[in-house]
């Protein structure tokens, strides 16, 4: 009788370990499935501002395609594993598809300053030429274009490449050849005298209607 009785008190003690051990893996595994997807998440952020920018002309380098790749293989290693039988949901099986993650945004961050001083900054530098004819546009699309200098996953490339194409036209509406970029380079450093305004600059104020927008200092 107390045989029995023994072997059914143990016989309950391993169920109810069996069912702590369970409860404890359960956790675990909603734990890890959280921070996962969390990660999962934020992956799907970049390669959609990668879409998105794209679309406005934005072009990945190999490093950037490179580590794309590197993170969405590091993802389906994970999610495999994550419904297989023999995971631990240890959190530091995170941490390489975390360091991708980082290595992703450090490539976006390296590829938009380069898209940016190749395709952004002539237009700043346009603009500051022609500041002192338009300065409400001007400034105004010189704003959205240096605030987004730096890459962030808020970025709206779209609205930065409208703002440049709207900066661009103003640009060229004033017919600006090297000679009046010049002259207006000089008048901007309040450099410019009376023999620089020659007939060719004299002619371009006339037909723009420049004649108030310049004073010349003795």
């Amino acid at each position: 009788m107390l045989s029995e009785t023994l072997n059914t008190t143990v016989q309950n003690l391993n169920l109810l370990n069996n069912a702590e051990r369970t409860r404890t893996l359960y956790n675990r595994k909603k734990e890890y499935e959280k921070h996962l997807l969390k990660l999962a998440n934020e992956y799907k952020q970049r390669i959609d501002w990668i879409k998105r920018a794209e679309s406005a002309g934005f072009t990945k380098s190999s490093s950037l395609l490179k580590s794309c790749q590197v993170s969405h293989n590091e993802l389906i290693a994970l999610v495999r594993e994550l419904n297989g039988d023999n995971n631990t949901y240890e959190s530091s099986k995170l941490d390489p598809f975390r360091t991708d993650i980082q290595n992703l945004s450090r490539c976006i961050e390296s590829d938009w300053a380069e898209y940016y001083k190749e395709t952004i900054s002539p237009t700043i530098k346009l603009l500051n030429v022609i500041e002192q004819l338009e300065p409400g546009k001007t400034q105004r699309y010189k704003k959205i274009l240096e605030d987004n200098k730096k890459w962030t996953v808020e970025l709206d490339s779209n609205r930065v490449v409208e703002t440049k194409r709207t900066a661009d036209a103003l640009v060229r509406d004033l017919n600006l050849n090297d000679a009046i970029r010049t002259f207006l380079l000089k008048v901007n450093k309040r450099m410019a005298t009376l023999d620089d305004i020659d007939e060719e600059v004299s002619e371009w104020i006339r037909e723009n209607g420049f004649e108030r927008k310049f004073r010349i200092n003795f």
